[in-house]
């Protein structure tokens, strides 16, 4: 995604590297060897790019996407699973409704 994003931007010059594992030490090692000028990432609340102090580069949003929360109706038949379906559902519903984001 990074290679078409900056092409279509017109950024020819730009070399791309990977870091597998763990986003927080990602940055923390690429901010102390000073071997990255940008970061592309996906973020999730932003807490580790406040924590490395990273900045969102206005019209830098690579992509927007969204998760979706599956079961098998197998599954949801046992009361236990059912309990904490419903359980991260209300979470999620009253975090969306305190966002202003939410569509039932």
């Amino acid at each position: 995604m990074g290679p078409k994003f900056t092409n279509e931007k017109g950024l020819n010059h730009v070399t791309f590297s990977t870091a597998d594992g763990d986003s927080k030490n990602k940055f923390t090692y690429f901010k102390q060897m000073g071997i990255a000028d940008a970061i592309v990432d996906l973020v999730g609340s932003g807490t580790t790019s406040r924590e490395n102090n990273l900045k969102e580069i206005a019209g830098g949003v690579i992509s927007q996407s969204q998760a979706v929360l599956v079961a098998s109706r197998k599954s949801l038949t046992r009361k236990d699973v059912l309990d904490i379906t419903h359980e991260m559902l209300e979470r999620l519903e009253a975090h969306l409704c305190a966002l202003g984001q939410i569509t039932v």
